[in-house]
């Protein structure tokens, strides 16, 4: 049984392509919240490049992504459905 293929990290291609499809996007921002997420270690790359993806595709801003990558909640959708008593 082959092991599940795992997305390696690509930060310089991440930032190329929204420079490439987000004109109005900040790059050297964007770079400076790529590394803050990498220094912290989460959430692992494939969802930083997910949740990247997704900013850019949908039209959202920088702040939407911190908030996506930042929050637990955003990053584990099981999360929100936990009650705390």
């Amino acid at each position: 049984m082959s092991e599940q293929p795992v997305a390696q990290p690509a930060t310089a291609e991440l930032l190329a392509l929204a420079a490439a499809t987000r004109p109005d996007i900040n790059v050297r921002d964007l770079e400076g919240l790529l590394a803050e997420v990498a220094e912290a270690g989460k959430p692992t790359w494939p969802v930083v490049m997910a949740q990247t993806v997704g900013m850019l595709a949908r039209g959202e801003d920088l702040w939407d992504l911190r908030i996506a990558l930042t929050d637990p909640l955003k990053q584990n959708p099981e999360s929100r459905r936990r009650t705390h008593f």
